[in-house]
């Protein structure tokens, strides 16, 4: 439709441009009395239909633009770079099953496994993927930090939001909890309440396999027109 589109408007375009041609006068003394002078700003005929031709070519042209931009996006450029093991589930061994662990046994814990890693291990904990431009990729969660499968570091899988998990796709449509906004369970001033509606959203990001909600959040509405005050459970009391 595209290449069709281009043709026509190349070609509406030389036949626009020749119907606009200025005609020529007529000489003097032309022995022709019966024919009419014309100005040499009057346009032939053929004028008006090569520019209602030029016209449509071009919205043809425009229309064969809209497929090549869905194309160019979701299927456009290298698919992320996915490394063997990205939804690698077995963790490196963790003083977390230990009831006496302290920080100061997490923070070994931590500095053990930094040591092992080489440079290219460090910098993707630094990068996230799943992203095409302003487009996320099928599959992917909001946000994306690869595992580290040779140290049993699983991926840091992010998603939105604070009424639930996001709808990023067509297939979880009609899968997902719409919770009741964190403004509105603050207000219930019931702790147990807020206790439950909190631990079932979480139960259901970690059964769709996000180990990070990015939200609920704890803010003071300062700006009563903020955007996103519906997913703080502060509300504007600080005590609250």
């Amino acid at each position: 439709v595209f290449a069709c589109g281009c043709s026509g408007s190349v070609y509406s375009c030389g036949v626009a441009i020749r119907g606009f041609v200025p005609v020529r006068e007529d000489e003097e003394g032309d022995d022709d009395s019966s024919s009419t002078p014309r100005s040499s700003t009057e346009r032939t005929p053929w004028s008006h239909w090569s520019a209602v031709a030029l016209y449509m070519a071009l919205a043809v042209g425009l229309l064969g633009l809209l497929p090549l931009a869905w194309i160019l996006i979701h299927h456009g450029g290298h698919e992320p770079f996915l490394p063997e093991g990205y939804c690698n589930t077995t963790l490196a061994e963790r003083p977390v099953e230990d009831p006496n662990a302290t920080e100061a046994g997490y923070a070994a814990w931590a500095a053990m496994l930094v040591s092992q890693m080489t440079y290219e291990e460090k910098a993707l904990l630094t990068r996230g993927f799943g992203w095409r431009h302003t487009f996320l990729a099928p599959g992917f969660y909001v946000g994306n930090i690869l595992a580290t499968p040779r140290l049993g570091l699983a991926s840091i899988n992010m998603q939105d939001g604070g009424q639930g998990f996001r709808t990023i796709s067509r297939q979880i449509i009609g899968e997902v909890t719409a919770w009741p906004c964190a403004l509105a369970v603050a207000a219930t001033w019931d702790v147990t309440l807020t206790s439950d509606w909190a631990q079932a959203m979480g139960k259901e990001f970690r059964a769709k396999g996000a180990n990070v909600a990015l939200g609920p959040a704890v803010n003071v509405h300062r700006v009563a027109a903020g955007g996103r005050n519906a997913e703080y459970i502060s509300g504007e009391d600080p005590a609250l």
